[in-house]
Formats: structure tokens, sequence, C-alpha cells
């Protein structure tokens, strides 16, 4: 009975977003969304590294931090052109206020840096999730359905 329901969870977090994903045609909305679901999987891996549920890994931390400022360096050309598609979480605020955007994605891209740099063991592990926490939380806000 326990195994169903962790078959399940597996399955709701890791399959549906994938098919989401596969029923955009817009490759320009499909690459915005596996972008920012990257961002998600490294966030995951370095809150499960936070919560204890993975050992807490200096090398795989500081990966996932480097990958998501080099995502978040990205962001701003991923998300140029105004294009949409019922699957995508984006809200037409981002080209309504393109420069905010633009400017959070640089924070995002900063916070990364700054936590990459300040991480020299387990215990700045939770530091470093809250300054990323913040800075997705403050674009979520504005700019996420």
């Amino acid at each position: 009975m326990r195994s169903s329901w962790l078959y399940s969870l597996i399955i709701a977090l890791f399959v549906s977003p994938s098919y989401a994903h596969e029923v955009v045609k817009n490759p320009t909305v499909k690459a915005r969304m596996e972008a920012m679901s990257e961002i998600a999987s490294n966030m995951k891996t370095l809150g499960n590294m936070a919560r204890g549920i993975y050992d807490f890994d200096l090398e795989k931390a500081k990966t996932a931090l480097k990958t998501i400022g080099q995502i978040a360096e990205k962001t701003p050309t991923l998300f140029k052109d105004p294009e949409m598609d019922p699957k995508s979480e984006a809200m037409l605020a981002i080209w309504e206020n393109y420069d905010d955007f633009i400017a959070k994605a640089k924070d995002l891209e900063m916070a990364a840096l700054e936590a990459e740099k300040t991480l020299f063991g387990g215990d700045d592990i939770v530091p470093a999730m809250r300054l990323m926490g913040t800075t997705c939380k403050s674009c979520h806000s504005s700019y996420r359905e």
C-alpha cells in the first residue's frame, strides 16, 4: 500500500510536468517551460539537502546553484517574445512590465551566484535556500499563474 502512494507521488511530480511540456507545440514556450522546470529541479535538489532527505554534497549543491544562475541569466532572452500556450503558467504581465521581469531574473542570477560563493558546508544550505526562495517568490507572485 505504501509503495503505491509513493509511486503516485513520483508520477505526479515528474510525469505530469513532462506531459505538459510534450503537448506544447510552440517551441519558444516549450523552451521556457523546460528552463523553468530545470530551475525547479535544481531547487528541489537543494531543498532535499536542506531537509536532510539527501546528504549534503557541496559539489552537487554548487552545481545546482550554478545551473540556476545560468538559466536566470538566459531568462530575459527566453521570454523576449510574448508567446503563449494554454499549458504555460506565464502571465501577460511579463511583457507589460518587461523591465521589472528582467530585473527579477537578474536578482535570481545574482542570488544564485551569491549563494554559490557563500556555500561551504551543510550549515550554509538553509540560508542559500532562503535567498533563492525569496527571489523565486518575488517573480512568481507577479508573473506566474
